[in-house]
């Protein structure tokens, strides 16, 4: 699992008015928005949506028509735009630069950042191998050493400022290592990663619709992603599960 927060939604209005452009069927449309925004809750966290937007039923039956319709027809899903804080570890990461397509990412830098304090295991993603094989001890040690080195290298590069500490910390630095990120994306980009992650055998990708709730606000990606506001319709309308 991983902790994703401060999501926020906008273009909803103009992608809506849009959709309708082809047919030119603005009359059609029955969308109220609200004047001040508003917010969701969530049990992971919170949605700010600016818009407030109140999806009337035909405007609702024409995304779900065009989101099934495919990539070529929802375009209109690449205008609503999504913004988070998101906490995944490195190789996590890897995964989700995938769907780096209109997608920006700024993340906190061990380029700059590295050895400028101590580190803990909070800063990690550590997963224990099974009991039945024993590994514990050499798990332990493995973490350990990891820590010894990277708190030893930084705060010797604390004292004399050599960067060449922290490219030997950067070069032995985990995969589990926590790199937060504000990250944007659109409603395409999220539909794209649940139809093809949801059942994922990372836990982190992998969508359980009887835990969309952790410890700590921690949730999968497919799990977050089905939680946006009208995802649900459109994912449930392509899976032909309503």
């Amino acid at each position: 699992m991983l902790k994703i927060t401060d999501t926020q939604i906008f273009g909803f209005k103009a992608a809506l008015r849009d959709m309708r452009n082809p047919m030119e069927s603005w009359d059609k449309s029955d969308t109220e928005y609200l004047e001040k925004g508003c917010t969701l809750q969530r049990e992971w966290g919170t949605i700010e949506m600016p818009e407030g937007p109140n999806i009337g039923p035909n405007d609702l039956k024409l995304m779900k028509k065009l989101a099934k319709g495919g990539s070529e027809h929802r375009k209109f899903l690449r205008c609503i735009n999504v913004w988070c804080i998101i906490y995944p570890s490195r190789d996590v990461w890897q995964e989700i630069d995938t769907y780096k397509v209109s997608t920006v990412r700024n993340s906190c830098s061990t380029m700059h950042k590295l050895g400028h304090r101590p580190l803990t295991r909070e800063d990690f993603r550590f997963i224990p191998p099974p009991e039945e094989y024993g590994l514990q001890d050499v798990y332990e040690t493995a973490i350990n050493a990891v820590l010894n080195f990277q708190n030893a290298a930084g705060a010797t590069y604390r004292n004399t400022k050599d960067y060449n500490l922290v490219r030997s910390m950067k070069k032995l630095l985990p995969e589990g290592y926590i790199q937060r990120a504000g990250y944007h994306l659109n409603y395409e980009n999220c539909l794209s990663m649940f139809l093809q992650r949801r059942n994922h055998r990372l836990s982190e990708w992998r969508y359980d619709p009887d835990k969309v709730y952790y410890e700590d606000r921690p949730v999968s990606i497919c799990n977050w992603i089905y939680c946006l506001p009208y995802m649900s319709d459109l994912i449930k309308h392509i899976l032909d599960e309503e």
